[in-house]
């Protein structure tokens, strides 16, 4: 929480930075010098005539040398505000008492079980659990706890197969886009062998009878659908969608999703 919080300030900061060059006076008799500068460096776009000139296109390069030394310029800055500021010690109280409270998320019924993710106050990540049965109890079937000692570590539902026996998730190393994908076998307790590697996953859904399941892979280039058959290598998953479209080639832009339908089957 606390990184929040410095990340929010810093971004009043820049804004701030850009209306005015002097003295800041703040609450509780604190006072700032002027906040870091920043480099204009004009980039222009003409849409259909109107040219629209975007001065800090060049922090959109987060891991660019200039980009990295900007944040930490305004870190430093947004860090001496806060050194100063009586009321944090208070702010930071009331956001814990905010944030430390038990949440869940709304379950999916399959086979007569309710799946759903929950956060117990205090605890950093959410964890996946199931209740067999309206009346049944909460019993956590994966938490995120035990498969890293970094807090950062989380856990998502994506799919859940329709006889409840298989649960498809997602694992978020440090708070990145890209995850790794998971099975679970709700009957045996473990998880199963087959994983799909670090990536940007658009959607995961099972095949009515739970042997396969489709995803949607994002890159650099653009996105594709493939299908993955339980027990096979994941090297050997055919691609179904992607490339183009209609004789069209599919861009970056293009994104796509896929979902096996309630139907007939």
């Amino acid at each position: 929480m606390r990184q929040s919080i410095r990340c929010g300030v810093a971004i009043l900061a820049v804004v701030g930075m850009t209306a005015f060059a002097q003295t800041i006076h703040g609450g509780d008799g604190i006072t700032l010098p002027p906040p870091p500068v920043v480099a204009a460096v004009p980039v222009v776009d003409d849409y259909f005539g109107t040219k629209i000139i975007d001065n800090y296109r060049w922090l959109e390069d987060a891991k660019s040398p200039e980009t990295r030394a900007f944040i930490e310029a305004q870190n430093t800055y947004t860090a001496l505000y806060l050194k100063q500021a009586k009321i944090r010690p208070q702010l930071l109280k009331d956001l814990r008492e905010l944030e430390n409270v038990t949440r869940w998320t709304m379950p999916i019924e399959r086979g007569e079980s309710y799946f759903f993710q929950k956060r117990l106050a205090g605890e950093e990540q959410a964890s996946i659990y199931v209740r067999h049965g309206w009346k049944g109890r909460d019993e956590k079937i994966v938490d995120p706890t035990t498969l890293s000692h970094d807090t950062n570590t989380s856990v998502g539902i994506e799919d859940v197969s329709r006889d409840g026996a298989l649960v498809a998730y997602h694992l978020r190393q440090g708070g990145t886009d890209e995850t790794s994908i998971r099975l679970f076998n709700v009957r045996t307790g473990k998880t199963l062998e087959d994983e799909l590697p670090v990536a940007r996953y658009e959607s995961v859904s099972f095949a009515p009878d739970a042997k396969s399941f489709y995803y949607t892979r994002a890159g650099k280039e653009e996105t594709l659908l493939y299908q993955h058959v339980i027990g096979v290598p994941v090297s050997a998953d055919p691609l179904l969608f992607g490339h183009e479209f209609n004789g069209e080639k599919l861009g970056p832009t293009d994104l796509l999703d896929a979902a096996v339908t309630d139907g007939r089957h």
